[in-house]
């Protein structure tokens, strides 16, 4: 996990993971679940949380061998 980022920030990245749901990921990791919907939002603006979620992304697209020609192509 990148430096400078707290446990539930950590934990926050991994339950994003899941769903691509801000709010949802935010009670997951154990925000308030009432400013839940500001409290994913603002997460997700943060640059550390935002470069953590890119990494496993990718990772995520290079396991699967998936590309965006690949997807383009499969819509098309």
């Amino acid at each position: 996990m990148i430096r400078g980022m707290t446990a539930r920030q950590q934990r926050f990245v991994l339950e994003y993971m899941l769903d691509l749901n801000g709010t949802q990921a935010a009670i997951r990791a154990g925000y308030a679940p009432k400013r839940a919907h500001v409290t994913g939002s603002v997460l997700l603006a943060n640059r550390k949380i935002a470069e953590a979620i890119a990494i496993r992304q990718v990772a995520v697209m290079e396991r699967l061998d998936i590309s965006v020609d690949a997807i383009t192509r499969e819509y098309a």
